[in-house]
């Protein structure tokens, strides 16, 4: 894999887990932190991607792709050796998908009113009751998972994948909307076993995230 990428991403949003895997990965890429209020920041954004979101990995040759999903699980594949996600057909790969789906739609949306109520148009002093309600939302998606996570090593066992690193992401949210981490006890021990990567201290520290 020779060549420069470039990832399009906003500081502590789900683009981290892209950026994180680039890191893990050891793989020569440029960092494109965006700011949302500026205008020509947007219009670069629009331009790689119509949706208007992050992330968004441009390859060496200018291909370009978009939702972390895609990009976890392709760079993973590119670098089997890591052995980051398991192999299509087992059924420890539908287990795996079934974690990152429930990540990617299920936890990530809880989080969205919280931090963009102004998508569902809420009346005059609505906006506190929409965040408290995706609040709600959330510690319930995060019981669910705590439930199901294990008592010791990974999520898949006893080696670190995507699972572990993408969920390190949407936790470290928990504080953001003022959610006790303590109610998770194993998801918590899961996301510090991540923050401690050196890996994930660079691009933390890329970033300039402290928390």
């Amino acid at each position: 894999m020779r060549g420069m990428y470039r990832l399009y991403a906003l500081r502590g949003s789900c683009s981290l887990a892209s950026h994180i895997l680039l890191e893990e990965l050891g793989l020569p890429f440029e960092l494109k932190l965006l700011d949302p209020e500026k205008e020509e920041d947007r219009e670069l954004l629009f331009s790689k991607n119509p949706m208007g979101l992050v992330p968004v990995l441009e390859f060496p040759d200018g291909t370009l792709l978009t939702q972390n999903l895609a990009i976890l699980l392709h760079l993973s594949s590119r670098a089997k050796e890591r052995k980051l996600f398991p192999e299509p057909g087992t059924i420890e790969h539908a287990r795996a998908m079934e974690w990152m789906a429930l990540l990617a739609t299920n936890v990530h949306t809880a989080f969205t009113p919280f931090f963009r109520p102004g998508r569902y148009h809420p009346e005059e002093g609505e906006v506190q009751r929409l965040r408290d309600k995706a609040v709600e939302q959330v510690e319930r998606v995060f019981s669910v998972m705590e439930e199901r996570a294990p008592e010791s090593g990974f999520f898949l066992g006893e080696d670190f994948s995507l699972v572990d690193l993408y969920h390190f992401v949407f936790f470290r949210w928990l504080r953001v909307v003022g959610v006790d981490e303590a109610h998770f006890p194993k998801l918590r021990r899961l996301a510090q076993a991540v923050r401690e990567r050196e890996a994930t201290q660079r691009a933390l520290a890329r970033e300039n995230i402290r928390r």
